[in-house]
């Protein structure tokens, strides 16, 4: 049986056996869809995250927008 865990973002499950196309906060360990963990953050930080990718570095941390706001870091992440 596949269990779900909803997305924080859109609400929609997340299945157990669903890795492709998910983003886990490096704080909290909350997991997102990765177009809804985008959306709740800067454009700013998705255009980052592209240009990170170009430069094929495997380790990457990922804060999500409930986390950046108890560090104070602004409602949406910003600067």
């Amino acid at each position: 049986m596949i269990t779900t865990t909803p997305c924080p973002v859109c609400g929609y499950g997340i299945r157990s056996n669903q890795f492709d196309d998910l983003i886990q906060s490096n704080r909290c360990d909350t997991i997102a869809h990765a177009p809804c963990f985008w959306r709740m953050l800067p454009l700013e930080e998705w255009v980052a995250y592209l240009r990170w990718l170009d430069t094929e570095e495997m380790n990457r941390d990922f804060t999500c927008a409930a986390c950046r706001q108890l560090e104070g870091l602004g409602e949406r992440g910003g600067h």
